[in-house]
């Protein structure tokens, strides 16, 4: 369970059925602050981490690769997760360009969240007002976001 609105992995918790009523304070002190989604936790993260890719102007730019720290869910660098550049499979960036496509046309940046599970996508989240972008991860990226912003200005 985590806030809609959010960041750095803010008070994103863990839970289960079997724990509910245990969490169900926790759940209170979230609800009061604002809304709360729950997200299936995806145990692929775990294994093989989450990937993040950016697209500026529609066109994808680069990938990062982001893992937890042994005994941890959450990939946040703070948590002691670990990001490291990769590169997607095509079918892979092809899900992500679909997903931007069908719900975000014409944005100027994005950020796809998204894990490989059995062989599928599984989207885990669509960022369009995003702080981190990973540019320090690929070179010429945020060549390609500057050219980006420069075509909508």
């Amino acid at each position: 369970m985590k806030p809609t609105i959010s960041a750095d992995g803010f008070s994103t918790e863990r839970t289960s059925l079997a724990n509910a009523a245990s969490d169900q304070a926790t759940l209170d002190t979230m609800l009061a602050h604002g809304d709360v989604l729950f997200q299936e936790l995806v145990p692929e993260i775990r294994l093989r981490g989450e990937i993040s890719m950016m697209f500026f102007g529609g066109v994808f730019s680069h990938a990062v690769n982001k893992r937890p720290t042994a005994g941890e869910f959450r990939v946040q660098e703070r948590l002691g997760g670990m990001i490291a550049r990769t590169d997607p499979s095509p079918a892979l960036v092809a899900s992500g360009q679909a997903v931007l496509d069908e719900h975000a046309p014409g944005c100027l940046y994005a950020r796809v969240d998204a894990v490989e599970a059995a062989e599928r996508f599984v989207l885990m989240e669509v960022e369009l007002v995003e702080p981190s972008l990973y540019l320090e991860h690929a070179s010429g990226s945020a060549a390609a976001f500057a050219r980006a912003v420069q075509r909508i200005t």
